[in-house]
């Protein structure tokens, strides 16, 4: 079974895929690109944090960064064209702000806009990366046993602390 990041990525992908047109989108940010490539979208995640969220069934409340990196030819007003792909890539993510259910909630947290004149061709890039915020149980793989019955005695005595005593049967 392959992580729940796998499915956040591949559904911004897709969902990126699907809405902008004249842009090539690839899930991974592993790619050599040629300049038939661009303009070009790279979806990936970058690093992930998680706290504690429920003891008892345990669940981890996760943030996930997000990044779509959009790179753009550097030859012509190539700040005028990234600003237009990240405001349609801003608009798609937070108008699907649970991404088709997967996550509780997706919020832009930094964008960074750089200039490379390396290689054959110059080339903008802008990295917008988004804070995913989901939930995970830790014990999904537990197997539970039926059981019969439960006995359950609670004897309260008001000099001291109840005492209670528990029985199950399979």
């Amino acid at each position: 079974m392959s992580h729940l990041r796998s499915a956040i990525r591949d559904y911004a992908s897709d969902l990126l895929r699907e809405n902008i047109l004249n842009a090539h989108v690839f899930s991974s940010r592993l790619r050599a690109l040629q300049s038939e490539h661009l303009p070009a979208l790279l979806v990936y995640t970058r690093s992930e944090a998680a706290e504690k969220f429920n003891e008892a069934p345990r669940e981890l409340k996760r943030t996930l960064e997000l990044l779509i990196e959009i790179k753009v030819d550097g030859l012509y007003d190539c700040d005028e064209v990234v600003d237009m792909f990240a405001g349609q890539v801003e608009d798609l993510i937070h108008r699907d702000d649970s991404l088709g259910g997967l996550v509780d909630d997706v919020l832009l947290s930094d964008t960074e806009i750089e200039f490379f004149n390396e290689g054959a061709k110059p080339m903008c890039v802008a990295r917008l990366t988004f804070d995913v915020q989901y939930f995970t149980f830790t014990n999904t793989g537990i197997e539970i046993h039926d059981f019969k019955a439960v006995e359950v005695a609670v004897d309260i005595n008001k000099d001291s602390a109840p005492e209670i005593k528990a029985h199950i049967f399979y």
